[in-house]
């Protein structure tokens, strides 16, 4: 079978950011071709009418143009706080179809929408001994996704004139991003500006995730409420605190990252207690750029903490490595996106 080169985009329309990543794929190695971000004022919740459609499609199709992107094929992605994840124990002796009905059972008590209102798919994890060992069952992972969500999603591809091949829970992107060759079960924490998501991750697989409204927006309100600043002053100072003294930072600061701190140290826990033993902490997403984020919620945490880092599984130039290089957590979805390669 002869390879056929491809180039994919990888589209990640944040709360209020917008970024696209195109990679070719050859025989041989897969390449970064352009990316580029823009920030928008687009509300991105519930179903998207005429008026958002048309205000992203001129968004994207400038962006396209002055960043110089060529490709149609797109995959995208979905908001993990759009994207239902969890898990379920069942009888180690039930078969798919005892499963089916089961879940269809008591689909209506735990989907956030009427089951009707949702797409839903499930798989069982294979045999863990941890697992077994310590319920005596088989577990399930279940993802379902609104309606509308990919109704959304399909009619903006459609006005962009964008070839959609595949849409892909973000969370699933920054594994590819991150986790490629690194086998650790791992917690990654996406911070973005209105929204945290944590989510586990065991042997490359979802297992379960939570979408807090703790967003870093709400730090730069406290900081611009509590220093009489504008809004962006507020982010600006944000990134610049010092990271000398820990205790000179505006107690606004620590006190909402001891919010997401206890937030992920529950994440944590609750993992352990149904025997997925997290091993590390990866950070990602604009927030990362916080001045001593990284410190307050790596201290006294029981496992590593640290900043995400894009897999090597790409070729870029010297000069588009000096620009990307202090945007690789901003656009660390895009780009698993567009590293995907069975599509």
């Amino acid at each position: 079978m002869i390879f056929a080169d491809k180039k994919i985009l990888g589209l990640d329309i944040g709360s209020n950011c917008l970024k696209i990543v195109e990679i070719k794929h050859t025989s041989n190695r897969k390449e970064l071709v352009t990316f580029a971000l823009a920030e928008h004022e687009v509300d991105l919740d519930g179903y998207w009418d005429a008026s958002k459609i048309q205000d992203l499609v001129k968004l994207i199709n400038e962006v396209r143009s002055k960043a110089g992107f060529t490709s149609l094929k797109t995959v995208v992605a979905l908001q993990a706080k759009h994207v239902f994840v969890t898990s379920m124990d069942f009888e180690l002796g039930w078969n798919k179809r005892m499963i089916q009905e089961e879940i269809n059972r008591q689909s209506k008590f735990f989907l956030p929408y009427p089951p009707d209102e949702m797409r839903l798919s499930w798989n069982v994890i294979p045999t863990n001994q941890r697992i077994s060992s310590l319920t005596g069952k088989q577990r399930v992972v279940i993802n379902a996704l609104p309606n509308f969500v990919i109704e959304n999603i399909t009619n903006l591809l459609n006005k962009c004139n964008l070839e959609g091949i595949a849409l892909e829970n973000q969370t699933v992107s920054l594994t590819r991003a991150f986790l490629k060759n690194d086998k650790k079960s791992t917690i990654i924490v996406d911070l973005g500006s209105e929204n945290t998501t944590y989510s586990i991750i065991i042997d490359g697989v979802l297992r379960n995730s939570f979408t807090s409204s703790i967003g870093l927006l709400r730090l730069d309100e406290a900081l611009q409420n509590s220093l009489g600043i504008t809004r962006k002053s507020a982010e600006n100072f944000k990134k610049d605190l010092s990271l000398v003294n820990l205790f000179e930072l505006p107690k606004e600061f620590t006190n909402h990252i001891s919010l997401i701190k206890s937030e992920l140290k529950n994440f944590y826990d609750q993992n352990i207690k149904i025997a997925q033993i997290p091993e590390q902490v990866i950070l990602t997403g604009g927030g990362v750029l916080t001045a001593g984020l990284v410190k307050l919620l790596s201290t006294d945490f029981p496992i590593t903490v640290k900043v995400g880092e894009i897999t090597k599984d790409f070729h870029i130039d010297e000069q588009k490595q000096k620009s990307l290089s202090p945007l690789s957590s901003s656009l660390s979805s895009a780009i698993g996106l567009a590293l995907r390669d069975d599509v």
